[in-house]
């Protein structure tokens, strides 16, 4: 994950290695997403820097064996009045075979989040208890990293661990919280993090 924060610099790297006996052949491939973690969720193609606030170089490169190469990323909006979230797919590209060889070529590609926070990064998370399950919701304009979950019974003061997921902007999240009546989260954002508890009260 990379976060390009205002106040900061507004470019990161990527240090490519190849780590194989042959040249590689790369692609990098950027895509906006629009409202994600919803279900109108979209990855679009982020082929205009200007439009897409988001540049990219270079598009393709050849790595040759043990070489390393850089990745450039550059927010070309770099205070958004909202969060902007993006993956770039690094992948690499098959060669030919030779006319006398068979077989199949297995590749592996990389899948990097990349977020470009708005002066005004916060996430403001609420929750709403229904039975047993809880629904988290991020109400505010920047996405938020829950983690260290725990579910406690109050009573009894046992407790279990929960997962963690990144919840964007305007996103919510269902967690089934069985008999604890308790839920917190180490909540981060662009800042420090903080705990968060989500309570149950009969």
């Amino acid at each position: 994950m990379i976060e390009l924060a205002p106040g900061q610099s507004n470019r990161r790297d990527i240090e490519l290695l190849n780590e194989g006996d042959n040249r590689a052949y790369v692609l990098t491939e950027p895509f906006e997403i629009i409202a994600p973690g919803t279900a109108s969720e979209q990855r679009i193609p982020a082929t205009d820097p200007e439009q897409a606030g988001l540049l990219v170089s270079p598009a393709r490169m050849i790595v040759e064996a043990r070489q390393r190469k850089l990745i450039r990323l550059s927010a070309i909006d770099p205070s958004p009045t909202r969060e902007r979230v993006y993956r770039l797919t690094v992948r690499p590209v098959p060669g030919e075979l030779l006319p006398d060889q068979q077989g199949l070529q297995v590749t592996v590609g990389y899948d990097v989040l990349v977020l470009v926070r708005s002066p005004a990064a916060l996430a403001r998370l609420t929750g709403r208890w229904q039975g047993d399950r809880l629904t988290i919701t991020n109400e505010g304009s920047a996405s938020a990293e829950l983690s260290d979950g725990r579910g406690c019974i109050a009573a009894t003061r046992a407790c279990r661990p929960l997962v963690g997921k990144r919840l964007y902007a305007g996103a919510s999240w269902t967690v089934d919280a069985g008999q604890a009546d308790r839920l917190s989260f180490i909540v981060k954002t662009a800042g420090a993090p903080t705990h968060q508890l989500f309570e149950r009260h009969p």
